[in-house]
């Protein structure tokens, strides 16, 4: 299973590439939509902290149901990202 994290700079430029939007969300978070049944809502990440296994986890199953990334991609992608 996935172990090394990334930093959120890297995972919010992947979200975008992949067409979502950015929006504030009950003042500090913020929420990243793809479609209505398409949205991650993530705690104030700076630019360079490593982001939660649990919030990756959870990108990486929605990304691949909701065939915008397969699995597999998302797994290559954490790979290459900086640590």
């Amino acid at each position: 299973m996935m172990t090394k994290s990334i930093p959120y700079a890297e995972l919010r430029q992947l979200l975008k590439n992949l067409g979502f939007q950015t929006e504030p969300f009950r003042g500090k978070f913020i929420r990243f939509v793809h479609s209505p049944d398409t949205v991650f809502v993530f705690r104030p990440y700076q630019p360079g902290d490593p982001v939660r296994s649990i919030d990756l986890i959870a990108v990486r199953k929605l990304l691949d149901e909701r065939g915008l990334m397969d699995a597999d991609a998302f797994d290559r992608f954490r790979s290459k990202a900086p640590a």
